[in-house]
């Protein structure tokens, strides 16, 4: 029964509740005792008041919190849905910092938190606290699909940084395949879906999951282009295999037009591009955009 009385609360939060009764007890002694002896009563007001927020401090803080992951999850699902929408990203960015994660207790705010530092491109900590929640319970599957998406997203990162790593290509294929097999849907995940089947020359998938994105929503820049990149993607394939392929190569590259993303998406567009000038033999214009890449992804999703 003690036990379940301080369940999910920090060591401190037991401490300030226990000393908060015991501050409670001796106010109310001190009044009953100053009733008798007709005393004033004053001095036992501020002990009382202080041994009230002491014994409430918890739940108020609860309170807080949780208003903190209404604003959290409401952020994060509605950036799920339109990753392009620049402005919730920013909401979400200033209400995650609001977040002391060291005071989280259940799977649920912890998995709440490690959605939102994945979607800010944080994906270690997303990692490390998804893990806190795994530990309390393996089975919670919320956990397991930040999980999956939060290391897919670092193998998309490695591979843009070396775009021709077989290895790492083989590591985030793995990945995109776990990732995949996710009932649950959301743009978001088609679009990182898409751009990691790009990376690893998966042309077909790459454009299934872009077009997905453009049916719900036909404005969609990104889709667009990632599926102009699965074009000069197929040209790099063609022109390996027989350089007499390289005008086809450089016609697509003509073609492909740039649209204004986000730093991120302009890696992985870096990264493709590093390979088509490399397939060209032009090594110079390929480790500039290698360089472009690496730049592009040091910089933050947000201001910490």
């Amino acid at each position: 029964m003690g036990t379940k009385l301080f369940e999910n609360m920090a060591t401190y939060e037991v401490i300030l509740l226990i000393l908060g009764c015991v501050l409670f007890l001796i106010s109310l002694v001190g009044i009953i005792i100053g009733m008798i002896r007709r005393e004033t009563l004053k001095k036992y007001i501020p002990l009382l008041f202080i041994a009230i927020v002491m014994i409430g401090f918890s739940a108020i803080k609860k309170v807080s919190l949780g208003n903190d992951f209404i604003s959290i999850e409401k952020n994060s699902n509605d950036y799920l849905n339109d990753p392009s929408d620049t402005a919730t990203l920013s909401k979400l960015a200033e209400n995650y910092k609001k977040i002391n994660p060291d005071l989280l207790q259940t799977p649920q705010d912890l998995t709440s938190y490690a959605k939102a530092a994945m979607l800010l491109g944080e994906n270690e900590i997303s990692i490390k606290y998804v893990n806190k929640a795994l530990d309390m319970d393996k089975n919670y599957g919320p956990a397991n699909d930040v999980k999956a998406q939060a290391e897919s997203n670092m193998a998309i990162k490695q591979v843009t940084l070396e775009p021709e790593n077989e290895e790492l290509k083989s590591t985030l294929a793995g990945k995109l395949r776990v990732l995949d097999s996710i009932p649950t849907k959301n743009n978001y995940r088609s679009l990182k879906l898409a751009e990691g089947h790009l990376l690893t020359g998966n042309t077909a998938k790459s454009r299934e999951e872009a077009n997905n994105v453009i049916a719900k929503n036909p404005d969609q820049k990104q889709a667009h282009e990632i599926i102009q990149l699965a074009d000069v993607e197929e040209k790099i394939k063609k022109t390996k295999e027989n350089p007499a392929n390289k005008k086809d190569l450089q016609l697509a590259l003509r073609n492909f037009k740039e649209i204004p993303t986000t730093e991120h998406q302009k890696a992985y567009k870096s990264a493709v591009l590093a390979k088509a000038y490399t397939a060209l033999g032009d090594h110079q214009k390929s480790e500039q955009y290698k360089d472009s890449a690496k730049i592009y992804l040091a910089k933050p999703l947000f201001k910490k």
